[in-house]
C-alpha cells in the first residue's frame, strides 16, 4: 500500500515479460510456496562463491543463503493468501555471489561476474542487497571519500551494466546519517544505478537509511520504499511459514526493483535512464529531493501510468482520451468529474481504494460519442479518505487520478 503497488496489480501490470537477476548472498529456501510460480517459470542459478550451480546451504559450502531467501520473496514471492509482491509474474534467474563468511573485495569480483552472467542470459533488471565499505585485513577498505561513481569495482560494474541496457537497483546501506559526510557502500553511489532507500511503516525515514551526497555531490539515495519488519519467506530450508523480524535497506531494495520490472511491462522500449527518471517523477518529494529520502517513496501506479503514456506501441494514450482531475478536490459530499473524447469509444470510470480494492463502477462500459462529457458523483457509502479513479476506453487504460473525500 504504501508503494501505491495494488492499483497496478488489479490493471494486470505484474512484471509479465520482464528477466530479473537477483544477485545475493544464497538463496535458502526456494522450495517455499511462495516461490512455486517463479520456479515454475524456470530457474538459472550459479553460485559464484564455490563455482556450482547450487545456490542454496550444503555442508562444506562457504557462505549462508538467508539473506537472499528473504530479498527474493520481496521482489517476486507469490502466494495469494499471504505474500504477494510486485514482480511474481517475472522470470527469475539467481547468482550467489556474497560470501557470509568474510568480507574481501573477491565478492566484488563475484558480483561483477554475475553482472556479465546476467547479461548474458538477457536481464533486463538486477537486484541487488548488497554493498562494500569496509573489508577485513589484510584488505584496504573504501571510504566515505571513495563513495563517488568511479573508484570501487562494483560500483564501476554496476554503471557499465546499465550502459548495456540493465536497469540496476541497488539498497543504500544501513549506517544511517552521518552530518559530516555520506554513509553510502558502494555500489549505491553510481551514476546510474538506482539507488533505495528504507522508510518505516509510517512513510517515515528508518533511522539506519544510508545518505548522500555522494562525494562529488549527487543526491542519493534516488527513491525510498519500505525496509523495516516487511513480511518475508521465512528462511531456512523445509521451513514454509513467513516472518516479519527483518529490517534494512536490503528489503527496500527488491520492492523497487520489482517496480521497475512492472514498468518495463507497460513499456518494454523504455531505457534504464528513463526508468529511473519515471521513478523519480512519480514519487512523492519529486519536486524537492534531498539526501535523506531522494525524490520520495515510489508510486507504482502512477510510475506504470507515465510509462505507459510514453509508449508509442499505446495510441490512444493521451491524445485521443484526456480524463481531467475532479474537481473540487477535496471534496464533501459531491464531486464532479470531466473527460473529454476526440473520438466515439466505450468508456468505464473505476474507482479504487488505497490498497487497490474495486469501491465503485461510476461508469460500465458505457458508448460515448466524441465530445467533452461532465458529471456530478456522490456516494454516500464511501468513507472518508483518498481514492484513485481510473478511465478505461475502448479497452485501454487512459490514466488515474488521485481524489480525497472529507467528511
Amino acid at each position: 500500500t504504501i508503494i501505491n503497488l495494488p492499483p497496478a496489480h488489479n490493471n494486470g501490470y505484474t512484471g509479465q515479460g520482464v528477466l530479473i537477476a537477483s544477485l545475493d548472498a544464497g538463496f535458502d529456501n526456494l522450495q517455499h510456496n511462495c516461490f512455486d510460480l517463479l520456479r515454475s517459470k524456470g530457474l538459472h542459478t550459479w553460485d559464484f562463491v564455490n563455482g556450482d550451480s547450487i545456490v542454496a546451504d550444503g555442508e562444506g559450502r562457504m557462505g549462508t543463503g538467508a539473506h537472499g531467501t528473504l530479498t527474493l520473496s520481496l521482489v517476486g514471492g507469490y502466494s495469494p493468501d499471504s505474500l504477494v509482491s510486485p514482480a511474481y509474474n517475472s522470470t527469475y534467474i539467481l547468482a550467489k555471489t556474497e560470501n557470509t563468511d568474510s568480507e574481501t573485495p573477491l565478492e566484488e569480483d563475484n558480483w561483477v561476474a554475475a553482472a556479465e552472467w546476467a547479461d548474458s542470459l538477457g536481464a533486463d533488471v538486477i537486484t541487488s542487497s548488497l554493498g562494500y565499505l569496509g573489508f577485513q585485513a589484510p584488505y584496504q577498505s573504501y571510504t566515505w571519500q571513495d563513495m563517488n561513481g568511479q573508484t570501487a569495482v562494483i560500483t564501476i560494474a554496476a554503471d557499465i551494466a546499465v550502459s548495456k541496457g540493465i536497469v540496476v537497483v541497488i539498497s543504500s546501506g544501513n549506517s544511517g546519517y552521518n552530518v559530516n559526510h555520506n554513509t553510502l557502500d558502494a555500489p549505491a553511489d553510481g551514476f546510474n544505478v538506482i539507488t533505495v532507500g528504507s522508510v518505516t511503516s509510517s512513510r517515515l525515514r528508518a533511522n539506519y537509511s544510508s545518505v548522500g551526497p555522494t562525494s562529488d555531490g549527487r543526491i542519493k539515495p534516488d527513491v525510498m520504499a519500505m525496509g523495516s519488519y516487511n513480511y518475508t519467506a521465512k528462511s531456512g530450508s523445509g521451513n514454509t511459514g513467513y516472518v516479519n523480524v527483518a529490517t534494512g535497506t536490503s528489503l527496500s531494495c527488491p520492492m523497487v526493483a520489482g517496480v521497475c520490472a512492472l514498468i518495463l511491462s507497460a513499456n518494454p522500449d523504455l531505457t534504464p535512464g528513463e526508468v529511473r527518471d519515471i521513478l523519480r517523477t512519480t514519487s512523492d518529494k519529486n519536486t524537492t529531493p534531498d539526501n535523506l529520502y531522494g525524490w520520495g517513496i515510489v508510486d507504482s501506479w502512477a510510475a506504470v501510468l507515465q510509462a505507459l503514456n510514453t509508449n508509442p506501441n499505446n495510441p490512444n494514450i493521451p491524445a485521443d482520451y484526456i480524463l481531467s482531475q475532479n474537481y473540487p478536490n477535496p471534496f464533501n459530499p459531491s464531486t464532479t468529474f470531466r473527460f473529454t473524447l476526440n473520438k466515439n469509444a466505450n468508456v468505464s470510470l473505476i474507482i479504487y481504494d488505497e490498497s487497490g480494492r474495486m469501491m465503485d463502477k461510476v461508469i460500465d462500459n458505457k458508448f460515448y460519442s466524441a465530445g467533452i462529457k461532465e458529471f456530478s458523483y456522490t456516494n454516500a457509502s464511501l468513507s472518508s479518505g483518498v481514492y484513485f479513479y481510473s478511465m478505461i476506453a475502448n479497452g485501454v487504460l487512459v490514466d488515474s487520478k488521485k481524489m480525497i473525500l472529507i467528511y
